[in-house]
């Protein structure tokens, strides 16, 4: 029986909306554009961000597993063009693609740093990476989870961004930026986004904010190491006027940690000394005992210095006056102890210089390289006051110590020798530093003490 006419038109029109929907899938099912420049505008018109895939379509066997298992799926492409344009940037073998369209895309390749296939450059409209993605197994959503994580990355860092630019003060401006750039791995923000991460250094060049050395740690360093051997090499080949007006524009131009401003400033200091410039030494060391960060026994030894000036400049008054203002600040002042039982063995007072120096060793058990200096210290008093035995047990006793530092020990020992040498008791000298040698407990220490004992039997031939 011949079809009602109704029928027939009701049959050709489901069948060209089939034909029609078959289409729209398999164009959606396509996804990917090879044209570069229509898939940055396409980002740019519609508000999306761009999937780069840089893939080697016809030889790479983890490119085909990503397209086949992933990247082709209607669930992956539904879900990825809501999201993203989607680009791929081929580099097949057979056949190879036209020479201008094969430059183009190893321009490409090159901007992002692309070094295996297959590689995800998930970036923003304006070109920016995101981050990137490879194959893994698990199929559509696995994959999907991770570029939407990339994306979520960008919609933190543009908030971040966009308060920063809002920002009432350069310290919340930069506490915007560091949240921004904290959304993307370091590598990415020093290849990327430096003009925010230089925003970031400038607003924080003293590190107050722990945001420079975030940063900028790598290449800080590298310059404070340039730095500190042009200043060690200033300061010991130019005159000392020149290398302290260098020195001032280091500290005035570079942003220092604490501990290399501290160092460089102790070199500016000891050029202060060497040309008797007392009173602006006096203001360095103030500066110096300031600086914040300075730990306690930085301090101490920078009071001692301060001391030890006034002995230098002939102000012995005003040294002991300082020396007794610091004993009375809190703490055990182990090293303004030594200091003060050295300037009472200076003046002759020997009993009481003996008595400080036992007083500080009761208490310096737990510091033993302020101890060796007591020890030492103690030792060559005795040895001036002709009680040359005596002062050989006091090595004797810190070199027998099991609980002392063995380099500590070693020292002890060579000091020993040296007393020994003095006195014209060269055997004796020669097996303390034989022991000195046998005590060394690791191949660097050891040939230390070898080197030492070498110069001591040199000069005594000599």
């Amino acid at each position: 029986m011949q079809q009602p006419w109704f029928l027939k038109i009701f049959a050709t029109f489901c069948f060209a909306f089939l034909a029609v929907s078959v289409a729209a899938t398999a164009q959606e099912a396509q996804g990917f554009t090879d044209d570069i420049d229509a898939g940055i505008k396409s980002a740019r018109d519609s508000q999306r961000d761009l999937f780069l895939l840089f893939t080697g379509s016809d030889w790479c066997p983890p490119c085909r597993k990503l397209e086949a298992e992933i990247l082709e799926q209607v669930e992956f492409l539904q879900a990825a063009n809501k999201d993203f344009v989607l680009v791929k940037i081929d580099f097949p073998r057979n056949p190879p693609l036209p020479e201008a369209q094969a430059a183009r895309n190893e321009e490409w390749s090159r901007k992002y740093g692309i070094s295996q296939f297959p590689t995800i450059a998930v970036v923003d409209r304006d070109l920016r990476p995101i981050g990137f993605l490879g194959y893994a197994e698990g199929g559509p959503q696995p994959f999907l989870n991770s570029l939407n994580e990339l994306r979520n990355k960008r919609i933190r860092r543009d908030d971040a961004l966009a308060k920063a630019a809002r920002a009432a003060s350069d310290e919340e401006r930069a506490r915007f930026l560091d949240a921004a750039l904290s959304e993307l791995d370091l590598d990415i923000v020093n290849l990327y986004y430096t003009a925010e991460r230089d925003q970031i250094g400038e607003i924080d060049a003293d590190n107050r904010l722990k945001f420079r050395e975030k940063y900028f740690a790598e290449q800080d360093a590298e310059l404070r190491k340039l730095v500190m051997a042009d200043v060690m090499a200033i300061s010991q080949m130019d005159r000392p006027e020149r290398a302290i007006a260098f020195i001032d524009e280091v500290i005035r131009e570079i942003p220092l940690p604490v501990d290399q401003k501290f160092q460089i400033l102790q070199i500016k200091l000891q050029l202060l000394q060497k040309v008797k410039q007392y009173q602006a030494a006096e203001a360095l060391l103030n500066e110096l005992l300031e600086l914040e960060g300075v730990s306690p026994e930085l301090r101490e030894r920078l009071q001692v210095k301060k001391v030890l000036q006034y002995v230098a400049a002939g102000d012995g008054d005003k040294a002991l006056s300082y020396l007794q203002q610091a004993l009375a600040e809190p703490g055990d002042h182990l090293l303004l102890k030594l200091t003060r039982g050295q300037i009472l063995a200076s003046q002759g007072k020997v009993a009481d210089a003996l008595k400080v120096f036992d007083e500080a060793l009761a208490r310096a058990r737990f510091r033993p390289f302020v101890m060796i200096e007591l020890v030492g210290a103690k030792a060559d008093l005795l040895v001036k006051e002709g009680r040359e035995e005596e002062a050989l047990r006091v090595l004797d006793n810190l070199a027998d110590d099991p609980q002392m530092p063995i380099d500590l020990r070693c020292e002890a020992l060579l000091h020993q020798a040296m007393i020994m040498r003095n006195a014209g008791r060269v055997r004796p000298a020669m097996l303390t530093e034989n022991r000195a040698i046998e005590l060394a407990d690791s191949p660097p220490l050891k040939r230390e003490m070898q080197k030492v004992v070498d110069s001591l039997r040199s000069q005594k031939k000599d």
